[in-house]
């Protein structure tokens, strides 16, 4: 698909087709229900603009590998598209027609893409000469001059979203280290303080053991700042620990109150950087990829009649969610706190309860937010937290207090007191009988 020469992404066929598919599913999603705005809407709307985005992005890029990984997303997208098509069709949203055009156009821009692909990764000159020469040439480059073939790539995820002011949401900081090898990774990042106001920053499952630098909020400048490292080095996945892959770190955001509708950014700054694990310390080839999220002032209002039909209709809890036990020295004067949030794609969550106790008999759940004030400051109670949307489904997390252990003391005590009974029963003579 890339054998002429092309000008410009939008030579390429496969944008051209792709351009057709995002204006047909704009259309068709105009008709879906609004209470799928921030629903299926939203989510077919921005995965098609994936695909022809990220097709038009590695067009731009002059390596290989760069070009592979922006059209294997646009790939990727297709599929989560298809996805939704899927679903869209099973919920009555789409009608047969559109259903079957939909999917048709998914599939073959899909097809397309698979076939654009596999262009880049043939070599551009079958002679087996010039492709040893090539190889060759790499491999001393590689042994050479590692800076420049090695490379790692900073992310935020996810990359966007739409929340409403007073909302707390997650941002995980992420590597992608492209097969390298690494040990050290120096982060600096900014967000809209105008707009966000970043509440903590958990190390929680992340990859770096070491921390040379622990996470900081400078709230009046917008900035997080942390540096980490890791023994060994981390090639992707942490021997023994399969689960732990690229996260360096979530970041607890909360929106400020606002009177319209504005952009929040979250980027790396040009300080961070990514050491190699080669002996050497030396800086990888650093990509990083920030985020925007809109923040919306007030909710959309939904006429009465469609709302209690959408009520209704809602048998769905919210999403499944974590509870994240936290302690900062500049929030709540460093007493311990709890983070929590959780998303309904139906209705929408309409409020939080907490509940802490250690007698299951005596419960007496609060409404609170995030972040949320523990009562127990010894963390010896169960603390769940129940999201409730607007339908009434619920779901809850619960959190688990950490036994502590005996005090040596009393292990000791216990200990020796065994060890006297014994020597007093060895001591004992019980008479024989005649």
């Amino acid at each position: 698909m890339e054998t002429k020469k092309l000008q410009s992404f939008k030579d390429l066929k496969v944008w051209q087709k792709t351009t057709d598919l995002a204006t047909l599913i704009y259309k068709i999603t105009e008709k879906f229900p609004r209470s799928e705005l921030y629903g299926l809407t939203n989510q077919m709307r921005r995965a098609v603009i994936s695909i022809s985005s990220n097709i038009a992005e590695g067009f731009k890029r002059n390596h290989k590998k760069e070009k592979l990984q922006f059209y294997n997303v646009a790939y990727g997208s297709t599929a989560e598209l298809e996805s939704q098509i899927e679903i869209s069709y099973k919920l009555t949203y789409l009608p047969e027609e559109d259903y079957k055009k939909l999917l048709s156009l998914t599939v073959e821009v899909a097809k397309m893409i698979d076939g654009l692909i596999k262009s880049v990764r043939k070599p551009s000159n079958p002679k087996f000469y010039l492709l040893f020469l090539l190889i060759f040439l790499y491999s001393i480059s590689y042994i050479l001059i590692p800076s420049l073939v090695e490379a790692a790539v900073l992310y935020l995820e996810p990359p966007q979203g739409e929340y409403y002011q007073g909302d707390t949401f997650i941002v995980e900081a992420r590597i992608d280290t492209e097969e390298d090898c690494i040990n050290t990774v120096e982060a600096n990042l900014s967000f809209s303080q105008d707009v966000l106001e970043a509440v903590d920053f958990s190390k929680g499952n992340s990859i770096l053991i070491l921390w040379v630098k622990e996470p900081s909020i400078d709230q009046n400048k917008g900035e997080i700042s942390f540096s980490g490292g890791i023994p060994g080095g981390y090639c992707g996945i942490l021997p023994g620990e399969p689960g732990k892959i690229n996260l360096l770190g979530r970041i607890a955001f909360k929106t400020k109150e606002l009177s319209e509708k504005k952009q929040a950014e979250v980027n790396f700054l040009e300080g961070s950087q990514v050491l190699l694990n080669d002996g050497l310390g030396t800086p990888a080839k650093l990509t990083t990829k920030g985020a925007v999220f809109t923040i919306l002032a007030e909710k959309l209002e939904i006429p009465e009649d469609e709302w209690k039909k959408e009520l209704e209709k809602d048998n769905i809890p919210p999403e499944p969610f974590e509870i994240e036990v936290h302690q900062d020295p500049a929030i709540f004067e460093g007493k311990y706190f709890i983070i929590f949030s959780t998303t309904d794609k139906q209705t929408g969550i309409d409020y939080y309860e907490i509940l802490e106790t250690r007698d299951k008999r005596q419960e007496v759940w609060e409404r609170g937010e995030s972040p949320y004030l523990l009562t127990d400051q010894s963390l010896q109670s169960i603390i769940k937290v129940k999201a409730v949307d607007k339908a009434g489904n619920e779901r809850i997390a619960e959190y688990l207090p950490i036994k502590k252990p005996l005090p040596y003391w009393i292990i000791i005590l216990v200990l020796v007191g065994v060890g006297i009974i014994w020597w007093i029963l060895r001591k004992i003579r019980i008479p024989k009988s005649k």
